[in-house]
């Protein structure tokens, strides 16, 4: 009995003192909007170019001294490419421009290591779990040709789950306003082999993604 007692005290002795230690450090919830500049990055052809979309998201960071924390979120973004070429058909000699653009639909789970050697400047740098939940092929010329202009891709087309590495820094001001960069290195193929919707992006080999972004944004 009297060790139950013992074990008992002893137990809420440290836990009141995991408590008091944890209350001690200083926690920080954020959340932040801006621009993702993305692009994929294929083995076999670069004539695809970067497009910008909008991001948005929270997060939540605990600091275990001033120096060294933690941080992890939760973002939604739109990311792809765009293509543009002129094509000529072989059999008529005829030519016509055409384009596209690729947009997909990602969540995505930021997961940081954080080192602030000063109030105002914090660097981040750790691991992301990326989910896309829809793509889509906007054709910017398909309807001047009577064609189809947008494209829904199948679950076929494109992977729904990616890891990438995530490095930036964050510029802090009056210790509520947050500016934040951060670049994105994927490493997982993004478009599937059966990808069918172009002959050169057919043969081109894997795809990574790629992206570099810059939010503004409150922290508390």
């Amino acid at each position: 009995m009297m060790k139950k007692i013992g074990f008992l005290l002893a137990s809420m002795m440290l836990f009141s003192a995991f408590f008091d230690y944890a209350l001690a450090q200083e926690s920080k919830f954020g959340f932040h909007g801006g621009v993702n500049i993305s692009r994929l990055k294929f083995d076999d052809y670069s004539n695809n170019s970067r497009v910008a979309n909008v991001l948005g998201g929270l997060y939540y960071g605990y600091e275990f001294n001033e120096l060294l924390g933690m941080q992890a979120g939760l973002d939604f973004t739109l990311t792809g490419t765009e293509e543009s070429s002129r094509h000529t058909d072989p059999e008529t000699g005829e030519s016509y421009d055409w384009n596209f653009e690729l947009s997909m639909d990602n969540w995505r789970i930021p997961i940081a290591f954080t080192v602030s050697p000063t109030e105002w400047l914090r660097f981040n740098v750790g691991p992301q779990l990326s989910f896309c939940s829809k793509g889509e092929i906007f054709d910017t010329k398909a309807q001047e040709y009577g064609g189809q202009v947008r494209y829904k891709l199948s679950r076929k087309e494109y992977n729904v789950f990616d890891i990438q590495a995530v490095a930036g820094v964050d510029f802090r001001f009056y210790q509520r306003f947050v500016i934040g960069l951060r670049y994105v290195y994927g490493f997982r193929n993004v478009l599937k082999d059966n990808f069918g919707m172009d002959y050169e992006i057919m043969n081109a080999g894997k795809s990574y993604h790629r992206a570099a972004t810059i939010t503004f944004g409150l922290e508390f």
